[in-house]
């Protein structure tokens, strides 16, 4: 919303944030932002980034990022790289999470002044919410998703039986192959020597989108309707796949 249209403003606010009580929001720099909240009741300065891109070995997508040694102080366990579920506040919104990735140092934790928040919080909490920042108030709202606003957010994703014919190994070339598996939240995809990442369904029959990578996968069929190769878009290249298993 143009932060000098005052009724655009006015309508945004009574629209997303009317009954929500709002959290503080910090700026540091030109896009730094900061939030106070709680980790399974650790409380917890947080930086917000909704571009951590992975999945946990439960095909589900991370809440964010905690430091090794924060974890360990909490005496929060962790494995393989990811904690376990965890309950998330930032001021009046909660839920819980699958899980965070576990970050070993503060590379992943952009600071200003020699400050490195310990906590990132990422699209696997925020994707729940409905969130508005007001940078005049210096304010953050989460209102959660409503059912329809879930709905649309799927783009009509389609159910189990019919993602299964998806799921096989597509090679490359010898020796390289792209693996579709499912998740909790759908399909997955694996490339070689890369974190899994979802496929949300796309437009068109057979077209799959990697959201925060913006590529898309189209998978093949034969006159018989069977699946039998993909097609990886992504940069302007085009990566082909036969279907092995």
């Amino acid at each position: 919303t143009p932060r000098n249209d005052v009724a655009a403003r006015s309508r945004h606010l009574v629209e997303h944030t009317a009954g929500i009580d709002g959290v503080g929001l910090y700026l540091r720099g030109d896009h730094f932002l900061w939030v106070n909240g709680t980790v399974d009741g650790h409380d917890a300065l947080m930086f917000l980034d909704t571009g951590l891109v992975t999945l946990d070995p439960r095909g589900q997508q991370p809440a964010g990022g905690i430091l090794r040694s924060v974890l360990d102080t909490w005496n929060v366990g962790y494995s393989d790289g990811f904690t376990g579920s965890a309950a998330v506040s930032i001021g009046p919104a909660s839920r819980e999470v699958s899980s965070f990735s576990v970050f070993p140092d503060t590379r992943n934790l952009a600071g200003l002044g020699g400050v490195a928040p310990p906590v990132l919080i990422s699209h696997g909490f925020f994707k729940h919410y409905v969130w508005t920042m007001d940078f005049d108030e210096h304010k953050l709202y989460l209102r959660p998703v409503t059912l329809s606003e879930a709905t649309m957010s799927v783009d009509s994703q389609a159910n189990g039986a019919e993602l299964s014919v998806y799921i096989g190994s597509y090679e490359v070339a010898p020796g390289v192959s792209l693996e579709v598996t499912s998740g909790d939240e759908g399909l997955l995809l694996q490339v070689p020597g890369q974190q899994r990442v979802s496929l949300t369904a796309g437009t068109d029959t057979d077209s799959f989108e990697i959201q925060l990578a913006g590529a898309t996968v189209v998978f093949s069929r034969n006159r018989s309707g069977e699946v039998v190769g993909l097609v990886l878009h992504q940069a302007g290249a085009q990566t082909r796949a036969t279907k092995v298993g």
